[in-house]
């Protein structure tokens, strides 16, 4: 199970619990050898039970830059429907652990992240997702989007 073979999955499992009771939205991308539906039944069978949202239009966003939906976005403090900048974040794990990183939302928000990571491309990203969805649909968006 993933519990077992995740050392770091009781800090995932946090991350995402404390994303539900804020405003910041979570994508976790389950890789390697534990599946999207092991991780969400490993979530319920230790009381934590995410929300799955609509992962078409995150996929499109990040890989195509194509229009976010905007049922799973944030309406944000100017009335803008959005991913808000500086909100959104990606787990990536696998049986070694995670690796967590910011997700560029705005054009300003993507320089931030080139000064801190190195690059970014434009202003979608600063993780590159296209593998993490040519193989499988192995992403759980979790949280209050």
């Amino acid at each position: 199970m993933i519990r077992c073979v995740t050392p770091a999955y009781k800090d995932i499992w946090n991350i995402c619990e404390n994303s539900d009771r804020s405003d910041k939205a979570v994508i976790l991308i389950v890789n390697s050898a534990w599946a999207k539906e092991v991780a969400l039944a490993q979530f319920k069978e230790d009381g934590y039970d995410p929300k799955i949202a609509k992962l078409t239009s995150i996929k499109e966003w990040m890989t195509h830059g194509g229009e976010l939906n905007p049922s799973i976005m944030h309406i944000s403090r100017d009335g803008i429907t959005r991913f808000d900048e500086g909100r959104t974040r990606a787990i990536v794990a696998d049986e070694k652990g995670y690796h967590d990183y910011p997700i560029a939302t705005t054009y300003r928000h993507a320089m931030n992240l080139k000064q801190h990571w190195g690059s970014v491309s434009r202003a979608k990203k600063v993780f590159d997702f296209t593998e993490c969805w040519d193989h499988l649909d192995n992403a759980i968006i979790l949280g209050n989007p």
